[in-house]
């Protein structure tokens, strides 16, 4: 185990696990109960009892519908970013081409 390395222990959807990382074990133990709040919603929402795979993997894929939706928000914002970036970069330009014009006549 790397020094840098922490040994955590996370308990997911009633498990044990010892997880080694260098994040912060506060990081890691938010992580879990997230992915535990996933879990414990989707086997709320199936009926009876399910196989642990079987809840662990439609979370996941909850989870991954978050991820590529935040990454299609975060996509759509830099778009809008880098466009506005150009416009101000265009006025600038003209108004200091206006502004070395003034100055040469």
């Amino acid at each position: 185990m790397n020094p840098e390395d922490n040994l955590v222990h996370l308990k997911i959807f009633g498990e044990d696990y010892k997880v080694k990382s260098k994040a912060d074990e506060s990081y890691l133990q938010n992580v879990a109960s997230y992915v535990d709040k996933h879990m414990r919603e989707i086997a709320d929402n199936l009926p009876a009892s399910q196989p642990t795979l079987r809840v662990a993997i439609l979370a996941a894929m909850n989870i991954a519908d978050e991820v590529f939706e935040l990454r299609k928000q975060l996509d759509e914002l830099n778009e809008g970013y880098s466009a506005k970036t150009k416009e101000l970069e265009k006025k600038i330009d003209e108004a200091l081409a206006e502004h070395a014009h003034e100055e040469i006549t």
